[in-house]
């Protein structure tokens, strides 16, 4: 038997050894990919640094997809608080979009 599974087997530790030098102390960073996606293609793709928020997606919908999609185009959103806003289905609406959600 290894060495390594008799000592988590007596001690009961069955992840590995974790490094003590060299890692920071977990920050981590949240980077958001948000994009439109068709039955043919994906549009629109956005990258964020760090989360999304309601200003970071009403700037998303009125500066990148809005123009790009063509009017008649039926856009549909997931539960995501910042995509039930009604200041993002007005932007969709005035484009000439249907806009349907999920929740």
């Amino acid at each position: 038997m290894d060495t390594f599974l008799q000592a988590a087997l007596k001690h009961r530790d069955f992840s590995p050894p974790m490094p003590s030098k060299g890692l920071p102390p977990h920050h981590w960073k949240t980077t958001i990919c948000v994009a439109g996606l068709q039955f043919d293609e994906v549009t629109a793709p956005f990258v964020l640094d760090g989360p999304i928020n309601r200003n970071a997606f009403e700037t998303y919908m009125e500066k990148v997809p809005i123009p790009e999609i063509k009017p008649g185009v039926v856009v549909v959103t997931d539960n995501l608080s910042s995509h039930k806003r009604t200041a993002v289905s007005a932007m969709i609406a005035a484009a000439g979009q249907a806009c349907f959600s999920c929740a």
